[in-house]
């Protein structure tokens, strides 16, 4: 198989998968969304709104704000907890991430990537409990979730083809020797990062720091809370394992 087969291989299958369960669980109803992996710090997955847009034939002769036409939203999985997770759990952030992009383009989502009541309430519709990760509450910035017994995901997965399995698994690989090389495969863990934090209580006060700071809001007492990293997103479905 060469390059070209195994990416398509790879994407087909995600694309599948993502197209089984918008039609099983949300009832088809979920627009187009651009499929991506990556490498996010300390996160199963996440999601963006619109940011991505279609280019269209005149692009060359238009200004900037004016080259696209339609803008699409972005589902991102974490590639190196293919190894470390059950497909089970991994294609379930799929599934989280679904729940998002249902929610901004039918629902009310919360502001800077707080995960509501509403966002709880249709994770439990479809079979995920969603579950806050620092108190365990159902609601909140760092949200990951569990796969509820014979729920509707789990039920569905378990029902489906075995053709829609991700053909691959990632791992991370480290290298030792000059001709001898022996690869051993390492637990995936994600690198630090400058991270913004928030009031959990006022919203008032942002902070940025290292990793997992902890730190009181002068003005109201309430613990802040990580809200986004470098790159900008806010993280999903926190790794406990990293925390």
């Amino acid at each position: 198989m060469n390059n070209s087969q195994l990416t398509q291989s790879l994407y087909k299958a995600y694309e599948d998968i993502f197209h089984y369960f918008n039609q099983n669980l949300f009832g088809g109803a979920l627009p187009p969304v651009f499929l991506n992996m990556s490498r996010m710090n300390k996160a199963y997955g996440f999601y963006v709104r619109k940011n991505w847009g279609e280019i269209n034939s005149l692009a060359l002769l238009l200004p900037k704000k004016a080259k696209t036409h339609r803008t699409i939203s972005e589902i991102s999985i974490n590639p190196l907890y293919t190894g470390t997770r059950t497909a089970k759990e991994y294609i379930s952030t799929l599934v989280h991430e679904m729940c998002h992009h249902w929610q901004y383009e039918f629902g009310t989502p919360g502001k800077w990537g707080y995960h509501n009541k509403e966002f709880a309430n249709k994770m439990r519709s479809i079979g995920l409990q969603a579950v806050n990760v620092k108190d365990g509450k159902e609601t909140g910035f760092t949200v990951s979730h569990t796969i509820i017994t014979n729920g509707a995901y789990s039920q569905l997965y378990d029902a489906m083809p075995k053709e829609l399995q991700l053909p691959l698994e990632c791992y991370e690989l480290i290298a030792s020797g000059d001709d001898n090389v022996e690869i051993k495969l390492k637990k995936a863990r994600s690198k630090k990062s400058k991270s913004t934090y928030q009031c959990s209580g006022c919203g008032e006060q942002k902070i940025w720091g290292k990793p997992m700071l902890n730190v009181s809001c002068g003005l109201c007492g309430a613990i802040f809370t990580m809200i986004e990293n470098e790159d900008g997103l806010h993280p999903d479905q926190t790794d406990p394992s990293l925390t």
